[in-house]
C-alpha cells in the first residue's frame, strides 16, 4: 500500500537531529511525499513530541528546501526548512537541515531562527538566505506548492486509517 519510511533531519555536521516514521505516498510535481499520520512520535537528540495532527512533509532533491504542511483541526499551514543534502532511498529520506525556516498559520509568513545562522559556516548560511529567498518568490508567485487545497496536499481515503510508528533512537 504505502511504504514505510523513516524521516532523517540531520545537524549541519552530519549528526542526527530529529527522527520520525512517515508513509510515502506517490510523488506530485517532482515532490516525494510523506504522510505522517496523527500522534506519529518525533524522537528529538533533546527529547520526543507527539503532534496530534496530521502532516505532508514533501521533498525534492532538486530543491534547497523541504516543505511541511500540517493538520491539527481546527488549525492547519506550512513549515518550511531551509536545506541541502537530499537524500532519498527506499526506507530512509534524510537531509540537512540549514536552520532558517518559514512557517505560516493564518495570514502571515514568519521567518524563524535566524539567529542560528550564526552557527552555520559562510556557504550553509548563504545556501540557507537563498533558499529562504526562493520559497519567498514561490509563495509572492502563488506557486501551487504554497496553497493548502493543492492536490500535493491530498490525503488519500485509504490512507486516514495507517497507525503512527515510533522511532526507537536518533540515528
Amino acid at each position: 500500500m504505502y511504504p514505510l519510511v523513516r524521516l532523517r533531519k540531520l545537524r549541519p555536521d552530519g549528526t542526527a537531529y530529529i527522527n520520525w516514521y512517515c508513509y510515502r505516498l506517490p510523488n506530485k510535481a517532482g515532490f516525494v511525499r510523506l504522510f505522517v499520520p496523527a500522534r506519529t512520535p518525533r524522537l528529538h537528540v533533546t527529547g520526543s513530541w507527539t503532534p496530534d495532527g496530521v502532516a505532508i512533509v514533501a521533498i525534492d532533491p532538486a530543491r534547497s528546501y523541504v516543505v511541511h504542511w500540517w493538520q491539527a483541526e481546527p488549525r492547519a499551514g506550512f513549515y518550511v526548512d531551509a536545506a541541502r543534502s537530499i537524500e532519498i532511498r527506499s526506507g530512509l529520506v534524510s537531509y540537512v537541515d540549514l536552520y532558517l525556516d518559514l512557517a505560516y498559520e493564518g495570514d502571515d509568513w514568519r521567518l524563524l531562527d535566524e539567529e542560528e545562522l550564526s552557527v552555520l559556516s559562510e556557504e550553509d548560511a548563504r545556501l540557507a538566505r537563498s533558499a529562504i529567498g526562493d520559497v519567498r518568490q514561490l509563495i509572492a508567485s502563488g506557486s501551487p506548492v504554497f496553497d493548502a487545497n493543492d492536490d500535493m496536499w491530498a490525503i488519500p481515503d485509504d490512507a486516514w486509517s495507517l497507525e503512527p510508528r515510533r522511532v526507537r533512537r536518533v540515528v
